[in-house]
């Protein structure tokens, strides 16, 4: 009986600290750092857009409204420059049938990480690196002209781009395998015990 009871403390033990690390996994972040990410405010507010450049109503990834950059235009924000946790997201696509080349800047200073993205005219989900070790303080969106009869303007909607995460909220990993040292020594206890009987 008292083996029984053992085994089901041990079994609840390993159960229930297989959760933790699982949670540990998904840390939390920071804020939002950019203002009207998804442009549902209906117009540029948080933006610096190009003279060409609008918030449209109608195609957008979610909700109802996006920001059309134009070729040779811009779409930029800035915020005061603060270490980031995460990576910059966003949706975007083409207004053509052709493919097009959107170049993203994180700004660190007065430097950039450049990276140039190909789109199609689907809207997609794009993941721009980040250096988390850098104070970010900006981010632009630039079309870059590709001459032809019809060269494609961009769509981009839900910029996302986390800050650091609040102190205080990230558990230590000693605490989290707790629950594991616990049930590892419940188990080598448990099964020395049966090889005495």
């Amino acid at each position: 009986m008292n083996n029984k009871i053992s085994l089901s403390i041990v079994v609840l033990l390993v159960f229930g600290s297989v959760s933790i690390p699982a949670a540990y996994a998904q840390l939390p972040v920071g804020p939002e750092l950019i203002t009207n990410g998804g442009f549902e405010s209906g117009d540029g507010t948080g933006w610096s857009l190009g003279p060409d450049d609008s918030v449209i109503s109608g195609d957008a990834s979610s909700g109802t409204y996006s920001s059309q950059i134009m070729p040779d235009g811009d779409a930029s924000q800035f915020f005061p420059a603060v270490r980031t946790s995460g990576n910059l997201t966003f949706w975007g696509k083409c207004t053509s049938d052709s493919s097009c080349q959107v170049v993203v800047a994180v700004w660190h200073g007065n430097t950039g990480d450049y990276s140039t993205i190909d789109m199609t005219n689907e809207w997609q989900q794009y993941t721009v690196p980040v250096d988390n070790n850098q104070e970010s303080r900006g981010v632009a969106f630039g079309v870059l002209y590709v001459p032809g009869p019809l060269p494609s303007s961009v769509l981009i909607d839900e910029v996302s781009l986390k800050g650091p995460a609040p102190e205080g909220e990230i558990p230590d990993i000693p605490t989290i395998a707790l629950p594991v040292i616990v049930a590892v020594i419940g188990l080598v206890f448990l099964f020395q015990r049966r090889k005495r009987e």
